[in-house]
């Protein structure tokens, strides 16, 4: 069952009879996301599922999470790594003190408009690209 499971989804793991504790930051994630995603849910809630990993398993947790968006299930992602926003949502809602202050579609915005939106005030090139994260740095 879980081996169906976890394929399904395209999540790799070698070997399902080891402790979860002797995974990667990232097979562990993923198995957290397709155990959610394994009760059918309507909406998914992720807060900040890729802080801690590596570039290689950002990914893999991005991947997945597309895979699980594109069975239908709303996906809500709370993160501060902005370009990740960019891979795999529709569009987003910037929030201050619990209270939505902006919404944009994706396709309509900019990771230089976001940041904007979330200090407030108008951000150099340079300033947004630092807060993007050291791949958009590269």
């Amino acid at each position: 069952m879980p081996r169906t499971m976890l394929d399904g989804l395209g999540i790799r793991i070698p070997n399902t009879w080891l402790k979860v504790e002797n995974l990667s930051g990232g097979q562990r994630q993923s198995i957290a996301i397709g155990r959610a995603a394994s009760f059918d849910p309507k909406v998914l809630i992720m807060d900040e599922p890729t802080a801690a990993l590596a570039v290689a398993e950002v990914e893999a947790v991005l991947e997945l999470i597309r895979t699980v968006s594109a069975r239908g299930v709303s996906v809500i992602l709370i993160t501060h790594r902005l370009q990740d926003l960019f891979l795999v949502c529709d569009r987003i809602q910037v929030m201050y003190e619990g209270r939505a202050i902006a919404e944009r579609q994706i396709a309509e915005t900019n990771i230089e408009e976001v940041v904007d939106l979330i200090v407030g005030r108008k951000f150099t090139a340079r300033s947004a690209r630092m807060a993007a994260g050291p791949e958009a740095r590269a």
